[in-house]
C-alpha cells in the first residue's frame, strides 16, 4: 500500500500557507531578518506553464520555492524558465529548514546561505566556488568554501523553525 502525505494548511503571521514547512520557512526568514512576501503572483510561462513560486525575497531580488524533497525534472524546468523570463534567480529549497539543499534552477548549482561573520549579511554562495564579501568598515575578505560552518545565529534560527508548533500562531488569530 502506497501512502501519500497531503500537506497541511498552516496559518502564520496573517498568511495562509498551503504547507507547513513554506510556514517553517516564512518563519526563517523572519528570525534570520530576510523580508519575503509569500505568493506574490503567478505567471504564465512561454511554454504555457502555470507557476506561483512560494515567496519573493525583494532585498536579494530572487524567487524561492519551498519542496519537501529533491525537485523533480518538470519543478526544475519551471523555476528555470520563471528564471529566464524574469530576470530574477529562482531558488528551490528542497528538505525542511536546517537539512536542505538549495538549488540554484537557472545555472544548475547547488547554493548555501551563509553569513558574513564581520557584518551579518546573509548570502547565497556556492560552496565549490569562494565569494569574496567585502565589509566597508573593515575591508576584510570573507571565503566561503566547503569547510563553512552554520554561525549560531543561524543555527539557533534553524532550530526554532523545525521546532515550533504553529498551533501557538494560530491560537493568537
Amino acid at each position: 500500500m502506497k501512502y501519500s502525505m497531503q500537506p497541511r494548511e498552516t496559518e502564520y503571521k496573517g498568511n495562509s500557507f498551503r504547507s507547513r514547512l513554506e510556514a517553517r520557512w516564512a518563519l526563517f526568514f523572519d528570525l534570520v531578518g530576510i523580508r519575503y512576501r509569500y505568493e506574490v503572483g503567478g505567471f504564465t510561462l512561454k511554454n504555457g506553464m502555470l507557476y506561483k513560486p512560494d515567496f519573493w525575497l525583494p532585498d536579494y531580488e530572487i524567487w524561492v520555492e519551498i519542496k519537501p524533497d529533491k525537485p523533480k525534472p518538470k519543478e526544475k524546468l519551471k523555476a528555470r524558465l520563471l528564471a529566464e523570463e524574469s530576470r530574477s534567480p529562482v531558488y528551490i529549497f528542497a528538505g525542511n529548514v536546517g537539512a536542505y539543499v538549495i538549488y540554484d534552477a537557472y545555472q544548475n548549482r547547488r547554493l548555501m546561505l551563509h553569513e558574513c561573520e564581520y557584518c551579518g549579511a546573509l548570502l547565497f554562495v556556492a560552496p565549490e566556488q569562494p565569494v569574496m564579501h567585502y565589509r566597508d568598515a573593515h575591508q576584510r575578505e570573507v571565503l566561503a568554501d566547503a569547510d563553512w560552518r552554520p554561525t549560531e545565529k543561524l543555527m539557533q534560527a534553524y532550530v526554532e523553525a523545525r521546532s515550533t508548533r504553529f498551533e501557538h500562531f494560530e491560537s493568537l488569530s
